[in-house]
């Protein structure tokens, strides 16, 4: 006679099994990689602390210029009563018309070459948020300039932890570079990358107004026409032009035709990639932070901010709010841009963007999207 197979009671439980077995080693697996994740922390942490002598951890507060870090700087330093930081001295609140009034105090008293105190008020006792921009870019900086700056993460590592110290004996400033291993978190401050592009070129035109540049405000009005001129200029330069073909990636410079003011975009959407890279190296707790959260909800988007910094909100004054008012600038996709460079901006972010930066990108197109439906 034929031996008899495996009854189904049988089979079911050796599959029973087998996905048993199959749900230890995942977590197992999970397990392990979260107690090299805690022990990674520890390390840094213990590292930290054998640097500075305090146990006062940095939390970096990584973004590009016009995305929102001055309002969050503040409403931290107002919302909790204790200084925040940043890595460039000669910025510090306690200045008069951008000239410190004092020598630029470290943070840590044993670590010189530390971010600096960015006001008079007391150190937090866990985490200070610090401000660096890693890369500082002029809309007219050239391809050689910026392409490889955005693109190594070594040399990006390098810039997010290095900045100005200012001495008042002479208005001195000294380049200083800190030990990675003070940074035990990282909030990346993101905003729609049109309202960034159009900040960026308002900020241009307060700058030029305020050096009296007759000549470009007149070329250059603060509408979108005026927008589109400039952007107009900056993308038609030859000999930028060729450069760029040059040094960008070729199917990234096949899709800046029809995208105004492409540099600019480029800039941006490579260091919120490179952002999220370097974060990623380090190994440590990140945050996203947008822009456009204030305006939704303020308060909550505070409150979450602070519970990351682990620090409680502390009033100033009895009865004081302890948040800023935020006035929103923004929602410049509607009226600054055409469809047809909608259309081309959205392929261009996509194409550039990578990984979690991708995801935050794709988000912020899809308010765009919801543009051109109502336009149609």
């Amino acid at each position: 006679t034929l031996p008899k197979g495996p009854t189904q009671t049988e089979m079911v439980s050796s599959w029973n099994f087998a996905l048993l077995f199959v749900v230890f080693i995942v977590l197992a697996i999970l397990l392990r990689r979260q107690n090299e994740e805690l022990s990674h922390i520890s390390y840094r942490h213990e590292r930290m602390k054998s640097l500075t002598n305090v146990d006062l951890g940095l939390v970096w507060l990584l973004h590009y210029p016009k995305t929102g870090a001055r309002f969050t700087n503040r409403l931290v330093q107002r919302a909790t009563q204790y200084t925040v930081a940043t890595n460039y001295g000669p910025e510090t609140f306690n200045s008069n018309d951008g000239v410190p009034q004092e020598d630029s105090r470290p943070v840590y008293a044993t670590y010189e070459n530390s971010p600096f105190r960015s006001s008079g008020l007391k150190l937090p006792p866990r985490y200070i948020l610090t401000n660096t921009e890693c890369t500082r870019f002029h809309p007219y900086s050239k391809p050689d300039e910026y392409v490889p700056r955005v693109n190594d993460p070594a040399a990006f590592e390098t810039a997010c932890r290095s900045g100005q110290r200012y001495l008042s004996a002479g208005g001195r400033r000294e380049d200083v570079t800190y030990d990675s291993d003070l940074v035990e978190k990282v909030v990346h401050l993101t905003r729609n990358p049109f309202d960034v592009v159009v900040s960026r070129f308002r900020h241009e035109l307060k700058m030029r107004a305020a050096m009296k540049d007759v000549e470009f405000v007149n070329k250059y009005p603060d509408n979108p026409d005026g927008f589109q001129m400039f952007c107009r200029d900056l993308d038609g330069d030859d000999g930028v032009r060729k450069m760029e073909m040059e040094w960008y990636e070729p199917q990234i410079f096949e899709l800046v035709r029809d995208v105004p003011c492409h540099a600019e975009f480029y800039r941006y959407l490579k260091f919120v990639n490179m952002g999220f890279k370097v974060a990623d190296d380090l190994g440590v707790p990140e945050m996203i932070l947008r822009y456009e959260d204030y305006r939704s909800d303020q308060q909550k988007t505070t409150d979450k901010l602070l519970e990351f910094l682990d620090v409680k909100r502390r009033f100033w004054k009895k009865n004081q709010r302890a948040d800023l008012v935020f006035n929103y600038h923004g929602g410049y996709a509607a009226a600054f841009y055409d469809s047809t460079q909608l259309d081309a901006i959205k392929e261009f972010v996509m194409a550039v963007s990578i990984g979690k930066a991708a995801t935050v990108m794709n988000e912020y197109m899809a308010s765009v999207r919801v543009i051109q439906l109502w336009r149609r």
